[in-house]
């Protein structure tokens, strides 16, 4: 058996920097698909949302160490993100049949009642 001191340690420096420069492209991806791909506007965000969740894959994967982990504690993490996409779906058939929850988009500042005062 050998000692620690000799033991062979795997060094994981590349795939942090494959990652790094994977989290860097993927910022700049992000950064142009609003300019791109402005509408439809649902399509715009579902893009973002899967690009924002590559991103935290990758570091919930390398940077936090996960890949490594056994199978039980992947789970536990993976888990909130499955969650979340639950949610989000919900929220989503929510906002399109009760007209986008009551929010208005206008272009013009709003006008104040002049009569009430308000």
């Amino acid at each position: 058996m050998e000692s620690p001191s000799t033991e062979h340690h795997e060094s994981h420096d590349g795939a942090y920097w494959r990652l790094f420069a994977a989290l860097a492209v993927f910022t700049l991806v992000e950064l142009a698909i609003p300019s791109m791909l402005p509408e439809p506007r649902w399509l715009m965000i579902v893009l973002l949302m899967a690009v924002a969740g590559a991103k935290a894959a990758g570091v919930l994967l390398y940077y936090m160490h996960v890949k490594f982990e056994k199978r039980l504690v992947a789970w536990i993490a993976i888990g909130p993100l499955l969650f979340v996409g639950i949610l989000i779906m919900l929220i989503k058939a929510d906002i399109t049949e009760v007209d986008q929850g009551g929010w208005t988009f206008a272009d013009a500042p709003a006008v104040e009642h002049e009569a009430t005062g308000h």
